[in-house]
């Protein structure tokens, strides 16, 4: 059953950008979702085990991707829109056509993660993927097939969330250190920034390149990153419980935060100012993207449904685009 609403709700002057609820899909219960780096589609995965690609614009599902024994935590697109990459609970890595929903591959368990994949990234390039599991260690793999390349250990610090930088370096979050930026290829720690307050964070979101970056706070705070320079450019208290997800507009104008506190947030930067507040949304932290080309934000209701918002005006431009994440869904 497909729902209608309008709702918006402005909490800047009339020049900001807005945020309007357009339709809530009650048939999807979304345990986790992506974003294309251009146009409409959004991946998300439901309770059911199955990876769906949407179309915003059509407001339509355009393929059904069946096959994972157990729910899936995490999906990605790579850069070009041509794959998907999903891991669920069982840390089974599958990777598929997103032009006909077809599954690729699956990659080998033997040396993968030991607990549930809830985070996944490409490199710019495609030819890597990295995962973050539930067992604290990061796994690199070959786009390709085969073993994992890399694995960096968490040494107890709790990994949420991974994205690449244009020089193939790894970013994650951590309830020890804020943010972690780890060497290509030989995977060394090259440097932290540590978020306000000192609780660590539940995930982050970055832009393309991986100059800038948004943590998810445990201590409620949104925090702007300048990653090259190591320093935290502004943090703003956005909720009153865990920020638990993150997501950047391609433009990098604008950040989405949501929260166990039941509402989603949308912050215009690097002001930090609040835009809009989105409330009745998934008590567990609404997975949230924003669509490649800027027209469309998408979130989860209080029953996780599959919410889509339009954003007025697109936020396109010459901005770098972000690193399209998978929004963590499960605590520790």
């Amino acid at each position: 059953m497909i729902s209608l609403a309008v709702a918006t709700v402005i909490l800047a002057p009339s020049s900001a950008p807005t945020v309007t609820r357009v339709k809530t899909f009650d048939q999807f219960r979304v345990t986790a979702m992506a974003a294309a780096f251009s146009g409409p589609m959004v991946a998300f995965s439901t309770e059911d085990n199955t990876v769906r690609l949407f179309d915003t614009r059509a407001m339509k599902t355009v393929a059904a991707m069946q096959g994972h024994p157990r729910p899936v935590m995490s999906v990605a697109f790579n850069r070009a829109g041509t794959l998907v990459a999903s891991g669920d609970e069982s840390a089974r890595l599958y990777l598929w056509d997103a032009k006909t929903g077809k599954k690729v591959r699956e990659f080998p368990r033997d040396r993968g993660h030991q607990r549930a994949i809830i985070a996944i990234a490409f490199s710019p390039d495609g030819s890597r993927i990295a995962t973050v599991g539930n067992d604290d260690t990061i796994k690199v793999w070959p786009t390709a097939g085969g073993h994992p390349v890399g694995t960096i250990l968490g040494g107890g610090a709790n990994l949420y969330g991974v994205a690449f930088n244009s020089s193939g370096a790894l970013l994650t979050g951590t309830l020890r250190d804020g943010l972690r930026v780890y060497e290509p290829k030989k995977w060394s720690l090259a440097g932290t920034i540590g978020v306000p307050g000192g609780q660590g964070v539940n995930g982050i979101s970055a832009s393309a390149d991986g100059t800038r970056a948004v943590t998810a706070g445990r201590d409620g705070k949104l925090t702007l990153m300048n990653v090259p320079g190591r320093a935290r450019v502004a943090a703003v208290q956005a909720h009153s419980d865990w920020v638990i997800g993150s997501a950047l507009s391609p433009n990098g104008r604008l950040a989405a935060t949501s929260s166990s506190d039941r509402t989603v947030a949308v912050w215009e930067l690097p002001a930090m100012r609040k835009v809009a507040t989105l409330e009745e949304m998934s008590a567990i932290g609404s997975p949230v993207v924003f669509t490649g080309d800027g027209r469309a934000m998408v979130a989860t209701s209080a029953s996780d449904a599959l919410q889509v918002y339009a954003v007025n005006p697109p936020q396109t431009g010459a901005a770098s685009a972000p690193a399209k994440k998978t929004t963590v869904r499960r605590r520790r």
